[in-house]
């Protein structure tokens, strides 16, 4: 089967479905599968990482149920089958082309050319600080208040998306 989609971005396509495929499963408590699904949706783009902390939604308001722990494990084990053996003959080169893709993308130290809103709020030196700190603040939000039966928040994903991507509305 071809899918044809993002201008040809292929893999980010595939990341996003897995990450859909994995939040649809956790949402039907097949947490095994789902986790599985964002663990692979993590090894192909790292970008559906943010997507973790829906899948454990209201994690840190309860005790956590089987499910819980295994839709974690799972997305840590099929991370980790898929990136060992990489890490083990590359070592470092897993990385292949990210800090390229992150000076492109304006993350380069010393020179950060993304968070633009919170750049007008706040010093450059800041910003990338202050983008970690609402991320964080957003991901504790979501484990703690979240809906385990709906894993995905809009407000907890645009907020996500906008600070990682530097889309700001």
């Amino acid at each position: 089967m071809t899918v044809w989609a993002v201008n040809d971005a292929h893999v980010d396509t595939l990341g996003a479905l897995l990450m859909v495929a994995g939040l649809g499963c956790t949402a039907r408590r097949r947490a095994g599968v789902g986790g599985a699904l964002l663990g692979a949706a993590v090894a192909t783009k790292l970008l559906p990482a943010l997507a973790l902390p829906g899948a454990a939604s209201g994690l840190l308001a309860r005790r956590p149920t089987k499910g819980d722990l295994l839709v974690l494990s799972a997305a840590l084990g099929t991370f980790a089958a898929a990136y060992l053996p990489y890490v083990a003959v590359s070592g470092v080169g897993v990385l292949g082309y990210l800090p390229g893709y992150l000076r492109e993308e304006g993350y380069e130290q010393g020179h950060l050319e993304r968070f633009g809103l919170l750049r007008v709020l706040l010093p450059d030196r800041w910003a990338a600080w202050a983008a970690a700190l609402a991320l964080g603040a957003v991901v504790l939000w979501v484990l703690r208040r979240g809906d385990p039966h709906r894993p995905r928040t809009e407000l907890a994903e645009h907020k996500c998306f906008s600070i990682a991507t530097d889309i700001q509305g």
